[in-house]
């Protein structure tokens, strides 16, 4: 089992660096964070997904990273390796 928190972020926006594996975690899920009782803290390994697919093929697009804090930013940001995303059926809770 992973004992890596998971939660939801936009892999597509507000990132630093989209497709290349550096996203900083956005209000949605700094309030997501908050709700699940989780404390960033730099080098915390973390799984995000995301919603991707189609209304007729919903899926979670998964990635598997560490947090850091960008302090030129003054943000959190999230570094993954693109080439080792994979999807998830996504089902209705």
């Amino acid at each position: 089992m992973n004992s890596r928190p998971r939660i939801t972020a936009d892999l597509n926006s507000g990132g630093r660096d989209g497709d290349t594996g550096v996203v900083y975690l956005g209000a949605d899920t700094q309030r997501e964070l908050v709700r699940a009782g989780i404390d960033l803290y730099d080098g915390m390994p973390l799984t995000v997904s995301d919603f991707d697919g189609t209304p007729e093929d919903p899926t979670w697009l998964v990635v598997e990273g560490v947090v850091g804090f960008d302090e030129g930013a003054n943000r959190w940001e999230f570094r993954y390796a693109w080439d080792e995303r994979h999807w998830e059926p996504r089902r209705s809770a």
